[in-house]
């Protein structure tokens, strides 16, 4: 009778080994995915939030009543407005570039216009600052015909991201 009591304990506690085991590591699991869930929404918070929206549109309105800035828009798949992050390219806050004002007083870093279903392979988004190029990836690729889709990078608000960018992207224009 002791021999058979000694064993049902023994079974109980390799039982509860095994279960605390099991458990911790399906615990692991779930809480490596919850964090990596986390980062990816803590990157996503920086695309196409409400307040950058608003000031892509001011921006949109700007720039379409802006008979120059249309005429350079042509069969080109990607075209750097202004980049104050890229070299050869003119600064956003240069006295020869329509809107410096309005760039200036939204913290604009770059202004892009790409067709509407540009690629993130694109050889001309290859040569984009990494940052741009993860936002490129993150958009929608939805065909909307042949219309241009503008991108603006805006310099980060908050302090703790202070290397970081700020994304928003409308419909601009036609392509016709």
């Amino acid at each position: 009778m002791r021999k058979r009591r000694n064993s049902c304990r023994a079974f109980v506690l390799l039982e509860t080994i095994i279960v605390t085991s099991v458990l911790c590591v399906i615990l692991i699991v779930l809480y490596s995915s919850y964090s990596r869930i986390l980062v990816d929404i803590g990157k996503r918070g920086r695309y196409d939030n409400t307040e950058y929206i608003y000031k892509t549109e001011l921006i949109r309105n700007y720039l379409e009543n802006e008979p120059s800035v249309m005429n350079k828009l042509g069969t080109d798949q990607l075209i750097i407005y202004c980049s104050d992050n890229l070299s050869g390219n003119k600064l956003c806050s240069d006295t020869t570039v329509i809107g410096n004002e309005i760039f200036t007083l939204m913290k604009v870093k770059a202004v892009y216009f790409t067709i509407w279903d540009i690629s993130p392979t694109n050889e001309n988004v290859l040569n984009l600052e990494p940052t741009t190029q993860n936002y490129i990836k993150n958009i929608d690729a939805i065909n909307k015909g042949s219309t241009y889709r503008l991108i603006v990078m805006y310099e980060s608000e908050n302090d703790e991201l202070s290397n970081e960018y700020e994304y928003a992207s409308l419909q601009f224009g036609s392509r016709d």
